[in-house]
């Protein structure tokens, strides 16, 4: 992972995503995103940090979930089949846990990501995402700047742009500039050193 001028990251090959967590292939995971996922009738556990691990749809279980079985015939929504010690059960997806009533209920929480991230369930996993005016892949934040790209849209050669905030910003007259229009986002000129209606025995150029 590189780190560019203005702070973003420059995937090596084969990783994407804000902070270079995700594999670049859809359905590979590992460490060096190199291994591949073999999974039937299931969701596999992809991504740089995923084992590969099939969590299979019910009635389907094994390593594959390609094989049929009866005990998983009746899993409740947000469920899949476990295959575990020779036996095989019902088992609520990652991000739901069993409730009273026998059902699987969200369990997604705010802790689960960053301080201006939010959480969801996708693809049967726990994801995080930003909240407006910021980016990143919500586990982790930070300010949108639109500062970092184009002068934040203010005029080039006369003005810079100041950071005021997530994704807020304004434009300011470079040193011994006035604005145009009163606006630095017009642009802005050189201050002329004379003042109208001043008398004086000298020109001003």
């Amino acid at each position: 992972m590189v780190h560019s001028g203005n702070g973003t990251c420059i995937c090596e090959e084969g990783f994407s995503g804000f902070a270079c967590q995700d594999c670049a292939k859809p359905n590979f995971y590992g460490k060096n995103c190199d291994k591949e996922c073999d999974c039937e009738h299931g969701v596999c556990n992809t991504g740089s940090e995923g084992d590969g691990q099939c969590l299979c749809q019910p009635p389907y279980s094994g390593p594959r979930c390609d094989r049929v079985t009866t005990e998983c015939s009746n899993c409740k929504p947000y469920s899949y089949c476990k295959e575990e010690r020779e036996a095989t059960f019902c088992e609520c997806l990652p991000g739901y846990r069993k409730t009273a009533n026998g059902k699987c209920g969200s369990v997604c929480s705010a802790k689960d990501c960053h301080v201006n991230g939010q959480c969801s369930i996708k693809d049967s996993k726990v994801s995080c995402s930003c909240k407006q005016d910021y980016e990143g892949n919500g586990k982790i934040c930070i300010p949108i700047n639109p500062c970092s790209k184009d002068n934040g849209g203010c005029p080039f050669n006369s003005t810079y742009c100041v950071f005021k905030g997530p994704n807020k910003s304004s434009c300011e007259c470079m040193l011994g500039l006035s604005p145009i229009g009163g606006s630095a986002e017009f642009g802005c000129q050189l201050v002329s050193a004379c003042k109208k209606d001043t008398v004086s025995l000298h020109s001003c150029l």
